[in-house]
């Protein structure tokens, strides 16, 4: 086999018996040497014979051709043009891709871990078409360690993978979703998973998997957490916050009020308060911090997107641990045990909540969550599209409530309440307070504060957390 090559071209011929002997294997010769020793071997032949290598010299003519350029610009002659002559060597064709493929990175890891871990990370996979390399996770294996990043370019995450058996420190580009198939499928409990930069292969006791990859270096970096100014709050306490704020936030087909896909931070010097609001509704709660070298956010208004949010949630795992947040111009950095969060802030001005926060209310009237959210599911059973509604009709003692729907039929629930108040009447979405009493404990207490039909209403724990819903138009009669 004959074998010409620069540094952007290579071609393959099949020579004569013996060429091997007359050129050895990497001999450096010109183009204008390699002609003529070619030309003067063929002219030789009986006339009218045509052999491969003559064929094979027109070949050499198209590419020499194009290689003339290149000729010019080497430093010395002939130092791009190699000749190879080894018939043993199987061509890529016939090769295995694993075995071709240099090996960068080779673990052995539990695939329940490791899948845990794939199914976090994957919430930063970009979701669109933005870049073919952000569909994969980037596998960092150092000598004790792995770190999964993924990112779509306005949400990042580094996030520490336990129980690995490093066996090749590299980097490596995982496929996250066949990835994540290959983990929830496969009855192997232990893996070893070995990646390069054109494959990457997948072996358990009974199974193997052999997927494409990409070289990681076409990667986007993830800032790691350096900051020495930032917030310091328990993960028990942000935990509840974010999950008593973050059903609140208007989706992004349905934000009419400025940044209102995604969650306010405001950091004191030792309180944390988060709002959400999608326009209809507003759900705001605070709780202890820390701050750390001078860090707040007072006069600013940094709006974290929802998915950012969410990612946070799921990272939020023991109640003691702490966590660290900080906000720069335009970004967030946050960083929990295991995981270092990057997100892009929501871009325009949130709403000023604080006007919206009723100041006076004409009754109060305290109900326990359990009970009081299975009279309102009740109730919306007889909802429908067109009448989301159900009518709360206070009294002394009394809750009623109840609602109709055109083709549903209607529905009616009362319960007991300590009020001794006025009769005041009341219809809500039943959506919006279902939402709200999912996340807080059932055995706990809410005051409602109500001004009348029209005004919206606050329902109150606390000292930590309020949320103010407004009321649909009273109905027509």
């Amino acid at each position: 086999m004959f074998t010409v090559s620069s540094e952007a071209t290579t071609t393959q011929f099949h020579g004569r018996k013996g060429a091997a002997d007359e050129h050895p294997a990497n001999t450096i010769c010109t183009r204008k040497q390699l002609l003529e020793v070619t030309v003067d071997r063929e002219v030789k032949r009986e006339p009218n014979t045509i052999s491969t290598e003559i064929a094979d010299t027109w070949l050499l003519l198209l590419i020499f051709k194009d290689l003339k350029t290149e000729e010019k610009n080497s430093p010395s002659p002939g130092a791009n043009v190699v000749s190879h002559w080894d018939s043993r060597k199987e061509t890529p064709a016939q090769q295995p891709r694993h075995r071709t493929t240099e090996s960068r990175m080779k673990i052995v890891c539990h695939r329940e871990g490791l899948l845990a871990a794939c199914q976090i990370a994957s919430a930063a996979v970009a979701a669109k078409d933005v870049k073919p390399v952000l569909r994969n996770l980037k596998a960092i294996v150092t000598e004790d360690r792995c770190t999964l990043m993924a990112t779509d370019l306005e949400l990042g995450i580094r996030l520490e993978v336990r129980g690995i058996k490093t066996e090749e420190r590299g980097d490596a580009l995982l496929p996250t979703n066949r990835l994540i198939s290959i983990l929830r499928e496969t009855n192997d409990e232990e893996l070893t998973i070995e990646a390069g930069v054109d494959a990457c292969v997948i072996q358990g006791k009974t199974t193997e998997f052999e997927m494409a990859s990409e070289d990681p270096v076409a990667f986007p970096d993830i800032p790691q957490f350096a900051e020495e100014k930032y917030h310091e709050l328990t993960a028990g306490v942000l935990r509840d916050m974010i999950r008593r704020t973050l059903f609140s936030v208007a989706s992004a087909e349905h934000s009419r009020f400025g940044a209102t896909t995604g969650i306010l931070w405001e950091l004191d010097e030792d309180k944390a308060i988060l709002v959400g609001t999608d326009g209809r509704r507003l759900a705001m709660a605070q709780g202890a911090c820390h701050s750390k070298g001078g860090h707040s956010t007072k006069g600013q208004m940094p709006v974290v997107p929802a998915k950012a949010m969410t990612l946070l949630d799921r990272n939020l795992v023991e109640p003691d641990e702490l966590i660290r947040v900080s906000f720069r111009p335009n970004e967030v950095l946050i960083k929990t045990e295991r995981a270092m969060i990057y997100s892009r802030l929501v871009e325009g001005r949130f709403p000023n909540y604080k006007q919206v926060l009723p100041a006076k209310h004409n009754a109060r009237i305290p109900l326990t969550v359990g009970p009081f959210l299975s009279c309102v599911r009740q109730a919306a059973i007889m909802t429908d599209d067109e009448s989301k509604r159900v009518i709360f009709s206070f009294a002394k003692k009394k809750l009623t409530l109840a609602a109709r729907g055109a083709e549903t039929g209607r529905s009616r629930v009362e319960t007991e309440i300590d009020y001794d108040g006025k009769g005041l009447e009341i219809s809500f979405d039943p959506k919006f307070i279902v939402d709200m009493l999912k996340v807080v404990e059932p055995d706990a207490t809410l005051n409602l504060d109500l001004i009348d039909a029209n005004s919206p209403a606050v329902f109150r724990q606390d000292p930590n957390y309020l949320y103010v819903v407004v009321p649909l138009a009273a109905a027509a009669t």
